[in-house]
């Protein structure tokens, strides 16, 4: 005598599955869409109309950069980078979802941007070796630049604690990259600094008269000179560079008129809501 089959099988046996999923539940949630173009940069030290966006200084870059090529967005200040494709900020987000990291900017407005000498990608590489380090450390890594770094993150201790530890461990790695003299347990602040002056020094010699490094329009080298020279003036830290920068009669005065200039003509009003 057969054994009868069980009757869950001979259940499935009267059901035909034709169509895959057999029920599909809506999101709970769904990402709000944006009209336009979203740059997440980090926030202002001062909520007040003439100071500087933010004190990050690729955040200002970026910021920077797509003004002066009149490029469309919205600026969302923030500092959890949990949608950037490279896990800090600044980022672009785009309508579609897609997100941008700040190496891809460049590229996205490059079409509207002045031809640049080919020369100047060479100061661009000094900038980037060797102004810029010394900004990331005044703001994120040195001690004597916690208090600002706090004003650029969310105002819980604990939060603000574990996001400015895991900032200052990344961007001080981030430093020692190709630079032996800067290998160590500490950084060597002193050589950060030199490093700066150097690259000032230079940078000075480029710009002679010029109201801008790329013509009668700024360009990319503009976007990094001015978002680090902006920088170092805007933030409360002492350092030699920025003493250099404000000393009566500076070598370096040509450096804070080109800054000022982009501030006043790029950046007018910063009232933007936070």
């Amino acid at each position: 005598m057969a054994t009868p089959e069980a009757p869950l099988r001979e259940l499935l046996k009267t059901i035909s599955f034709t169509q895959f999923p057999l029920h599909t539940t809506p999101a709970f949630f769904a990402p709000a869409e944006i009209p336009r173009p979203q740059l997440h940069v980090h926030p202002p030290l001062r909520q007040t109309s003439g100071s500087s966006p933010t004190c990050d200084a690729r955040s200002l870059q970026a910021l920077a950069l797509l003004r002066f090529a009149s490029y469309d967005f919205d600026t969302t200040y923030g500092s959890a980078p949990d949608a950037s494709p490279d896990g800090a900020l600044p980022f672009l987000l785009l309508p579609s979802r897609a997100a941008l990291s700040a190496t891809a900017l460049g590229d996205l407005v490059a079409g509207s941007l002045p031809e640049e000498p080919a020369d100047h990608q060479a100061y661009v590489v000094l900038a980037e070796r060797n102004l810029l380090p010394a900004i990331d450390y005044l703001v994120w890594v040195d001690q004597d630049g916690g208090h600002v770094a706090s004003r650029m993150l969310p105002a819980h201790p604990l939060v603000q604690w574990a996001l400015g530890y895991q900032y200052a461990g990344r961007i001080g790695s981030h430093l020692r990259v190709g630079q032996p003299e800067l290998a160590g347990s500490t950084l060597d602040a002193q050589v950060l600094f030199e490093n700066a002056m150097r690259a000032m020094d230079a940078l000075v010699v480029l710009l002679a008269q010029n109201e801008f490094f790329a013509g009668e329009r700024p360009g990319r080298l503009d976007a990094l000179v001015f978002a680090c020279v902006n920088c170092l003036l805007e933030s409360p830290v002492p350092s030699p560079v920025r003493r250099a920068l404000l000393r009566e009669h500076s070598e370096y005065a040509p450096l804070v008129s080109f800054a000022m200039r982009i501030l006043e003509r790029y950046f007018p009003s910063e009232e933007e809501k936070i």
